[in-house]
Parts: structure tokens; sequence; C-alpha cells
């Protein structure tokens, strides 16, 4: 059976019982405001927050470039952040690990291809470009509980631009759990 991830993401909703979301494409994350799937309306009672709810609401604030109100409202702060460019521990290994990616890729549209959630585990698979390199498959996952960010894992690799504009696809596909 030859997948592509489109069978892939239709296999794995049929097995799993997953909501799935067609997000179109667009230059950048600001002007499809990622389609409405992450828009997490604010909770005062962080505590009792969802897997989603946090998720979501990380989500954003990095949208908009909020490190630190991301810090403050989603991460707890023992987090434990373990990525391919080393370990970091708690608000400050997040901030760590943010800068070395922001040196990296100086933007903040990035394009979630995949978004999952089970439980306490929140998952993403996300892609960047800057003026000289471009990230495709970045996979992040988290995991979440008390309405806090504890655990996160963070795969990436960048490569130099190409020049020449690449045709992409109009939609990927989303697909969320519940």
């Amino acid at each position: 059976m030859n997948l592509n991830r489109n069978s892939t993401n239709r296999l794995l909703a049929q097995r799993t019982s997953m909501k799935r979301f067609n997000v179109p494409r667009a230059t950048n994350s600001a002007q499809r405001a990622i389609a409405g799937v992450i828009s997490c309306p604010r909770i005062t009672n962080l505590i009792k927050r969802t897997t989603e709810e946090v998720f979501l609401d990380h989500l954003e604030l990095r949208k908009l470039g909020r490190l630190e109100d991301d810090i403050r409202r989603n991460y707890d702060e023992n987090v434990l952040i373990v990525s391919n460019v080393g370990t970091f521990y708690g608000h400050e290994g997040v901030r760590h690990s943010a800068r070395l990616l922001r040196l990296l890729l100086p933007t903040i549209n990035y394009k979630f291809d995949t978004l999952l959630i089970r439980g306490q585990i929140a998952f993403e698979e996300w892609e960047a470009e800057a003026s000289r390199v471009e990230v495709h498959h970045g996979i992040d996952a988290f995991v979440i509980s008390n309405g806090k960010i504890k655990v996160q894992t963070i795969w990436y690799e960048s490569q130099p631009r190409k020049k020449a504009a690449t045709h992409r696809s109009p939609a990927r596909s989303v697909v969320a759990e519940r």
C-alpha cells in the first residue's frame, strides 16, 4: 500500500476517531490565522485548563510573538525541554530554546501541518521559512497537566533556503483529536 501524507492522515482519523480539519495554505500564518483552528479564549483559572486549551493558547501566544506571556501562562516553572539542539530546564530554558530557534529562524510565521491532541499529550508538525534557511517537518510534542506544559520535545532540521520558489499544494490536513 502506497501512503502519502493525506492518505496517512485519513487512515489515522479512521482508526483513532480524530477530527480532521483542512487548513488552506497562505503566505503567512497571520493571513490565514491558522484558519480559525488556533483560537483559544482566555481562561482565568489556569490550573483547570484542558490539554487542548493550554496547547492552543501556547500556539496563539507564539503566533503573536508574546513569548513571556506564553511562558507565564502555559509553562510549568520546572518544565523540561529536550531537543536535538540541547536540553533546557525551567522558564529560563524556554527562553534559551526560543532564542536559539529565533536566531536560526527570525520569523513568527509558522505553518502547522498537523496538530494532534490526546489525553495529556499534544503534538505539532510545523514548517517555517526565513530569508536564508527553511525548516520542513519540525516536530514538537508536549506533556500537559494541571494547566501547564511539563515536558516539551522539539526536533527540527534546517536547510539553506532555495532561491526559486517551490510549488506547494493549496491545502494541508490538520488533524485534532478530542
